[in-house]
């Protein structure tokens, strides 16, 4: 629990956790502010010795820097900015991102602009979502802080489709994604595009790149498949997944479709709400949010559901596949969640009353899924690892059959993926990092029955 209303977080690889408001704070694993980050764990997020502003998404880069998605703030005018802050590991500002450690964006000169969430491309690019006059605002920057020419001309884009209209505390104005092969998922409410990398359209998504659904919607994920998995509601918790092509996915819930009751004692008339989605690594879904009682406005509690593969709850979470949590007085809300390196999730929020915030941090028992499958016994050698541009995996005594082959940043997001055949039980595959920027990478391989992880550094 802290002062800081958290309106989002993310987690190292080392499990130090890192949520932010109108402060940046790190959180070591067993929930003390670490010291060694800003002054005694806590960093006040400003661009200047005057104005502070609040930030709405982080996100790390690969060699470990913080990017956070801040505002509204006004610069030189009474209209309001698009703005992405930087800050290095020990969280001070990165006077080498924009020159003074934060970028700019005026998306429309005419109107306010807002930033609600950030993601990071492979090669160090950075996308920022948000609002410019109440329609979905993108803009991409390159990895010093600069407008990228190459996304939609000028680096900024304006989708007139999508409406964002009035956000309030209680659900989320954008979400957004990256896939694997860099299209970028990103809407607001009820409706999401699909966007190609230079930012047009992606027209083989949904109808020519948009998609409507049936509920207000506030987080996603992607799964290895392609699969998106969307996360919402407004009276109960509603779980959508969609094929990789946008159509609803007939072998989830109903129709594509599952709506969940958080159920709620002594109240007549409750509702809910899931803020979050998280995938596990066995594919079952976890969905973060909160409830309140329509009589009793102040009673609100974090909710953590568990959902099977088909988008029914999971029996073997907390006996009914739910969780509540309450915090303040029972006015608080959950609005951002994500696993821990060694597999428990954490929730992130705040009061709806007061300004403080809490984070929630729960097991999730056993994972069947393939990573408890046997590791291959055979000899794995991946050379060179440092490496600056290319590693080659040898293996021998591995099963026959195709394997999955992929690149994990350090969110668990794949990069690169491919398959390859192997024949007489031993495999040599040369794998370029070139597209990548310099960090930490997990080597990941997957066969029919074997699975192994391996960490791998790129740079000196």
């Amino acid at each position: 629990m802290h002062y800081a209303p958290w309106t989002d977080m993310t987690i190292q690889p080392d499990g130090k956790i890192l949520a932010v408001s109108d402060v940046i704070a790190r959180y070591k694993i067993d929930g003390t502010l670490d010291s060694s980050f800003g002054v005694n764990g806590i960093d006040t997020i400003r661009i200047d010795s005057m104005s502070q502003v609040v930030g709405s998404a982080i996100a790390l880069q690969p060699d470990g820097k913080i990017l956070i998605a801040a505002g509204p703030v006004y610069v030189n005018t009474d209209l309001k900015d698009f703005l992405l802050i930087r800050y290095n590991t020990d969280g001070s500002l990165d006077s080498s991102f924009g020159g003074d450690g934060f970028a700019l964006a005026d998306i429309n000169s005419g109107s306010d602009d807002y930033s609600y969430e950030v993601v990071v491309q492979a090669d160090g690019k950075i996308i920022v979502s948000g609002a410019s006059d109440q329609k979905l605002a993108l803009c991409r920057y390159n990895s010093n802080g600069s407008l990228d020419s190459t996304f939609d001309y000028d680096g900024k884009l304006i989708l007139n489709d999508i409406n964002i209209g009035f956000s309030s505390n209680w659900s989320h104005a954008t979400y957004m994604k990256l896939q694997a092969d860099e299209k970028i998922l990103a809407g607001s409410s009820s409706l999401f595009a699909r966007l190609n990398p230079d930012g047009s359209l992606d027209n083989s998504f949904g109808n020519n790149g948009l998609k409507g659904l049936p509920a207000s919607m506030n987080d996603l994920a992607i799964q290895p498949d392609g699969k998106i998995v969307l996360a919402g509601g407004g009276g109960d918790f509603v779980i959508i997944r969609l094929d990789s092509s946008g159509n609803f996915d007939n072998n989830f819930g109903t129709g594509g479709v599952t709506t969940t009751s958080a159920g709620m004692p002594n109240c007549s008339n409750p509702g809910h709400m899931a803020t979050s989605v998280t995938l596990q690594p066995d594919g079952r879904i976890l969905a973060g949010g909160y409830n309140w009682c329509c009589l009793l406005h102040d009673c609100r509690e974090f909710v953590l559901m568990r959902y099977n593969e088909d988008g029914s709850p999971d029996s073997t979470f907390n006996s009914d596949g739910k969780v509540t949590t309450g915090f303040f007085e029972f006015s608080s809300e959950s609005h951002a969640s994500a696993i821990t390196p060694d597999l428990k999730l954490v929730l992130a929020g705040y009061s709806y009353y007061f300004d403080y915030g809490g984070l929630a941090r729960y097991h999730l028992g056993t994972m069947l899924d393939v990573k408890n499958l046997p590791v291959a016994s055979g000899n794995i050698i991946i050379a060179p690892n440092p490496t600056r541009d290319r590693i080659t995996i040898k293996a021998s005594a591995i099963e026959n059959g195709t394997w999955r082959i992929e690149i994990l940043d350090q969110t668990g997001r794949s990069l690169l993926r491919e398959s390859v055949t192997v024949n007489s039980n031993s495999l040599q595959k040369e794998v370029s990092l070139n597209r990548l920027e310099d960090g930490m990478y997990f080597l990941k391989m997957t066969g029919a029955h074997q699975q192994m992880t391996y960490k791998v550094v790129k740079g000196e």
